[in-house]
């Protein structure tokens, strides 16, 4: 019994020990390159962490000429989180708590449901975070750079390429992706406007936009990754879907569809424009 036990204690090496402490972090390590690191002090983080979480759940709504302060206050129970209305900024569009809604959707999630409601009642509404609170403004209000947020993206999984014993580094393309499909009129050097600058050293970029933007982005760069990781796990099951596609192989030996071949749990994310 001792010398089973000696020969158990010799097997755990120091070598051992920091791989069971390390691989925990190297999982974990892609889940948090998704989401921009925040400059802002690490209690509001952990605040809007959770808001971003609420607004990440899916959620199904089903309104029928409701006044706007009802729609504010049933999203409040629906997320969790405080929404409140922008009532001043709201004057511009000429609206206001009593406003009209009408507005169905189900399963989807909420970020992404509050934008389409939004953009039923007025195409000039938008939505910003601000503190613990979900607030209901207009996009002038919002593209105000008091409303901008900085957040730091680690990007070197999407941005260096190996071509034999070198390293290549894009950075151009994936800037150009995030501005060509995410609010892209809202980008450049003026005041009000957002950017972003590559920070090589790091590999990552620095951008600065509104909330509802960097969701966005962080969803944009999910989807990437996701995407990146099945064409390179499963080159063959990637062939099949294009060789199905141009017509090489019969219909009777096609392929699943991508929705149907079994996804990691994370799966690429449903998007929604």
């Amino acid at each position: 019994m001792g010398s089973t036990n000696l020969a158990a204690r010799r097997a755990i090496t120091p070598a051992a020990v920091a791989w069971v402490l390390l691989v925990p972090l190297f999982i974990a390590a892609p889940a948090r390159a998704q989401m921009g690191i925040s400059l802002k002090p690490v209690q509001q983080q952990e605040i809007e962490r959770r808001t971003a979480t609420a607004l990440a759940a899916r959620i199904s709504l089903d309104f029928t000429d409701a006044p706007l302060a009802d729609v504010a206050e049933l999203l409040s129970e629906k997320l969790g989180v405080n929404c409140e209305l922008d009532l001043r900024a709201l004057e511009e569009p000429a609206l206001d708590g009593s406003t009209r809604v009408t507005f169905k959707v189900q399963g989807i999630a909420g970020d992404v449901a509050l934008t389409r409601l939004l953009a039923t009642i007025d195409e000039s509404l938008t939505w910003i975070t601000r503190d613990s609170v979900l607030l209901i403004t207009t996009k002038t209000k919002a593209d105000a750079q008091e409303n901008f947020e900085i957040c730091v993206y680690p990007v070197r999984d999407l941005v260096e390429t190996r071509v034999g014993r070198r390293i290549e580094v894009d950075y151009d393309s994936l800037v150009d992706v995030i501005q060509s499909t995410i609010a892209p009129d809202t980008w450049g050097d003026a005041p009000g406007q957002g950017s972003i600058k590559e920070f090589d050293k790091a590999r990552v970029l620095v951008i600065s936009h509104t909330a509802s933007v960097h969701v966005e982005i962080a969803r944009l760069l999910q989807t990437l990754r996701a995407v990146q990781a099945f064409q390179s796990s499963d080159g063959v099951a990637l062939r099949r879907f294009e060789q199905d596609l141009t017509g090489e192989r019969p219909a009777s030996q096609a392929s699943p569809k991508f929705d149907d071949v079994p996804q990691p749990a994370w799966r690429v994310p449903r998007t929604y424009r």
